[in-house]
């Protein structure tokens, strides 16, 4: 390995989108005998089923909020890709519902709702 592209590679990490490539381009060219770069698919945002909203969320913290569930820890870069928002945007968003009480952070920046 001589670079951080090398290593990337070899973990067949997906850059976000949050930082811009060209279309998507490779980091650089893999080399004879090596594979080919994997992009990794991004995930979907599922609706919610159960109980109905709770009242009196602003828009980005009923779409944050429909994406969480109670048993099932997410992970705030997770929750990033699947809405495709900036970190900032996600982190304010949980912070204000965590402060609601209707949302639970766990160890490893996960969180599910309550």
């Amino acid at each position: 390995m001589e670079s951080s592209e090398d290593i990337l590679r070899e973990l067949a990490f997906a850059i976000d989108s949050e930082i811009e490539l060209p279309s998507r381009a490779p980091l650089s060219k893999p080399k004879p005998g090596e594979p080919e770069p994997v992009e990794l698919p991004q995930p979907q945002a599922q609706p919610r089923s159960g109980p109905a909203l709770p009242q009196g969320l602003e828009p980005d913290e009923a779409t944050l909020f429909t994406c969480l569930k109670p048993v099932e820890r997410m992970h705030i870069d997770v929750l990033c890709r699947t809405l495709d928002w900036d970190s900032a945007r996600v982190s304010q968003t949980l912070l204000m519902l965590e402060i609601k009480g209707m949302i639970r952070q766990w160890p490893g920046m996960t969180y599910t709702h309550i």
